[in-house]
């Protein structure tokens, strides 16, 4: 109920009785719900399309600013499932502001991310967004050996801010990557790099496990066994010829409904 009053204090023409007003989302058109005293949309889809109507009508200044918090919740992972189906509907609903505020941005930040001067640099700055540390399996200390679970640690608050439009690219490279280190290569380069450790616990006891720790630099015979694995870097271009490829497609979708809008109303 608090939220209806501010809703009132900020919005004067409006005027209602506020259970009257539940009474009717409820019951009239069954568009809430109340379950024992909290009261929600019937479906979060339809939650969602009214939130990116809402996006649609405000002014460009405040669309701006919806996008650009959007981005934001993005970087928290929990995040990403509950945001999808919203970002999806205001590409429908409200699609040049959409393209102008969103995408574009996010694609222009991964290009900034992703240095193209050589396949090398390619690889090792992306290695530097995606991921922040590489566990190793087998390279553990202690009576068991055993394999770690999670092989890479993603760099998560950038990862998840654009993962909506990179996620079938990142996929892929991610399940490269991982088969790299589970082959077992870096058993033999990982001596020379400077191996960082913590301590696992499982069924069997402790065990120490090492890591490779990308924060600030990729460790050079990492990198150089890396490159030894064309199929991971033919993905990483993929993935840097489909962020080029969606700029180019953003900035001509803007351009050209900004100079259809312009010239439609220059017919006035």
């Amino acid at each position: 109920m608090s939220k209806l009053n501010e809703i009132k204090k900020r919005i004067n023409s409006i005027k209602f009785e506020n259970m009257l007003f539940v009474e009717d989302l409820k019951s009239a058109i069954a568009l809430w719900i109340d379950d024992n005293g909290l009261v929600s949309f019937a479906h979060r889809s339809l939650q969602e399309y009214f939130a990116a109507l809402f996006v649609s009508n405000l002014n460009v200044l405040e669309k701006e600013r919806v996008y650009t918090k959007v981005i934001q919740k993005f970087s928290v992972p929990k995040s990403v499932n509950e945001t999808e189906n919203f970002i999806s509907l205001c590409e429908e609903i409200d699609t040049l502001n959409y393209n102008k505020y969103y995408k574009l941005p996010l694609f222009k930040e991964l290009r900034g991310l992703l240095n193209t001067n050589s396949d090398y640099e390619l690889v090792k700055s992306f290695l530097m967004f995606f991921v922040c540390e590489i566990n190793l399996p087998n390279l553990v200390e202690g009576d068991n050996e055993v394999t770690y679970a999670t092989i890479l640690n993603l760099n998560a608050t950038l990862v998840y801010r654009s993962i909506y439009f990179h996620i079938d690219y990142t996929q892929k490279i991610h399940s490269l990557l991982t088969r790299k280190v589970y082959s077992g290569y870096f058993n033999k380069c990982s001596s020379k790099s400077k191996l960082n450790s913590f301590t696992s616990k499982n069924k069997r006891g402790k065990s120490v496990v090492k890591y490779i720790d990308i924060n600030g630099e990729v460790p050079r015979d990492f990198m150089d066994e890396i490159m030894q694995c064309q199929e991971i870097i033919e993905a990483i271009r993929e993935l840097s010829d489909y962020i080029d490829n969606s700029i180019k497609s953003c900035v001509s979708y803007i351009d050209e409904t900004q100079d259809l809008d312009k010239g439609l109303v220059d017919l006035i």
